[in-house]
């Protein structure tokens, strides 16, 4: 969780909680890497999902992301 925090930084969003899901293989090479370690997190907080993605960008060992909004 502590890569989920520095992804969260300064984007005033707080951690409703996080399901590991584990480590699996990538349907496909990122960056030479077979396998990745999923997560998928509840997030609470008013912030624009722009913010999020720029941050998952600039966020060093997120290989890929999927953010949905919940209304």
């Amino acid at each position: 969780t502590a890569l989920l925090e520095k992804f969260l930084s300064g984007t005033g969003a707080t951690i409703k909680n996080v399901t590991p899901l584990g480590k699996k293989r990538l349907a496909y090479p990122i960056e030479k890497q077979t396998e990745g370690f999923y997560l998928l997190g509840a997030l609470v907080g008013l912030m624009k999902a722009g913010d999020l993605e720029k941050q998952a960008r600039l966020t060093s060992g997120v290989l890929r992301y999927l953010l949905t909004v919940k209304d």
